[in-house]
């Protein structure tokens, strides 16, 4: 599918390809019904995710591009968004409307996720979306995923990813269901 976006005569065009590129990439992930399979956001959607928003999705790199508009795409659509960002970009995150946001570099980070996601009903985990798609965020979701006990949850990922393992098969710009 080809996707074409007219560019501002005030921006330049090596400057225009970002936004239109992570927007591309987040909504492939998030919308689909082979993927994440959200509801597309109303016209009007809130800014900030509402406090009764009841389902939940893990998006590891929330302060990368298409980690922060995955982020806004989702509380747009009502979702709950608990990602992964350095310290210094957890005021970043937050403000995209996130709402809960760890540091991807503290040992006890899969234990602090694993405990946030596992708080709700079963069902209320949507699923993760890896914006970063390398080795260790790979082995770090799989290990989130081992500490909530959970099966059947859907990971979709924007590179590709070699190394299968018993709970996910991750395939470049596919979801999988976990077993």
């Amino acid at each position: 599918m080809a996707y074409v976006i007219p560019v501002p005569k005030t921006v330049a065009f090596k400057d225009a390809t970002v936004l239109p590129l992570a927007l591309a990439t987040a909504a492939a992930a998030l919308f689909p019904n082979t993927h994440m399979g959200l509801a597309l956001p109303p016209v009007r959607a809130p800014a900030m995710a509402s406090p009764g928003a009841k389902k939940t999705i893990l998006i590891w790199g929330g302060s990368s591009s298409v980690g922060l508009t995955a982020t806004q795409l989702a509380v747009a659509s009502g979702v709950r968004v608990v990602t992964t960002a350095s310290l210094q970009n957890h005021n970043l995150v937050r403000s995209a409307g996130a709402a809960a946001v760890y540091d991807h570099r503290l040992p006890s980070v899969v234990q602090d996720l694993a405990s946030t996601l596992g708080d709700g009903d079963a069902g209320d985990f949507l699923g993760v979306f890896d914006a970063i798609s390398t080795e260790v965020t790979f082995g770090a979701v799989e290990k989130v995923l081992q500490t909530m006990e959970v099966r059947g949850v859907r990971v979709a990922t924007v590179l590709p990813h070699e190394k299968e393992s018993e709970l996910m098969e991750p395939r470049f710009g596919t979801c999988i269901r976990l077993f």
